[in-house]
């Protein structure tokens, strides 16, 4: 996690933080939060407020995260596929 922090502040990349369920990723009885929304300043002062939900599981063992933009909504689907 020490390397993903880093990473962000080097990217300049930052977590608006969430509401809803706390863990994005379950396999058995497991929960982390490994899916995110990141945002840059720019986009921030573009869009700002940015509100992200993460929403209810139901066919994957991720979670969809909305995120909404002052009256612009994106639906991020995490699809995991399976080589």
């Amino acid at each position: 996690m020490h390397d993903f922090n880093d990473c962000l502040l080097v990217s300049g990349l930052e977590d608006p933080g969430y509401c809803g369920e706390p863990f994005m990723w379950a396999d058995n009885h497991m929960s982390q939060r490994i899916d995110r929304a990141l945002s840059n300043s720019k986009l921030f002062d573009l869009f700002d407020p940015i509100k992200v939900t993460n929403l209810t599981r139901l066919c994957s063992d991720h979670c969809p995260i909305l995120v909404q933009m002052s009256n612009k909504i994106l639906i991020i689907l995490k699809v995991a596929l399976n080589s």
